[in-house]
């Protein structure tokens, strides 16, 4: 991915640097009015603003680091999107994350291919949030102590999945997020044929 606009950065190191001992590491970095783009994709994201940090105990062991990404304001292909992700502890990650955006499926599809899925169009429209430890979601008994909440509002969604290129039509619908319950409402589409 490239980028032109006003981006910044700063980075500290502090403490010894050597086989037995890492420094501390932090960084603040950012944008302003940027554009994102890949060279080999059709989309860009533009008026991209972000303000973000970084931080490690050590230099070398990112188990304790910190990363938040605030402020995070941006339009794809004229649709406006918000959102603020930080993550704790990166060998057991604890992710705060929120969004707020109406994003064309194809554009998003453009920007980043997903795999397996080919020829997506429609439009998302999300207003979500999610808080807690990614461990706790691995089992039954612990999931209730991950927050999740909002709606993804799902409008004349179209894509082909897989290697048989299994084709999804006309999906329309909300999928309500509450806590470890997800609610699908008036969710309607076709299957193939």
């Amino acid at each position: 991915y490239r980028s032109e606009g006003d981006v910044f950065f700063n980075l500290a190191l502090k403490g010894e640097l050597s086989e037995r001992k890492s420094p501390y590491i932090s960084a603040s970095f950012g944008c302003t009015n940027t554009t994102v783009y890949h060279p080999d994709y059709k989309t860009q994201i533009k008026k991209a603003n972000l303000n973000g940090s970084f931080a490690s105990p050590s230099a070398t062991d990112f188990t304790n680091a910190e990363l938040f990404l605030r402020e995070i304001y941006g339009e794809l292909n004229d649709q406006v999107f918000n959102a603020n992700l930080s993550i704790r502890k990166f060998n057991d990650p604890y992710i705060t994350f929120d969004f707020k955006g109406d994003l064309d499926a194809a554009s998003i599809y453009n920007f980043y291919p997903i795999s397996g899925v080919n020829d997506l169009r429609g439009l998302l429209s999300a207003d979500i949030s999610f808080e807690g430890q990614t461990s706790l979601l691995k089992k039954k008994a612990t999931v209730q102590k991950v927050t999740t909440s909002g709606a993804i509002v799902m409008s004349d969604l179209n894509f082909g999945y897989g290697k048989q290129q299994v084709q999804f039509k006309d999906v329309n619908g909300t999928l309500q997020f509450n806590n470890q319950d997800l609610a699908l409402s008036n969710v309607s589409g076709q299957f193939e044929n």
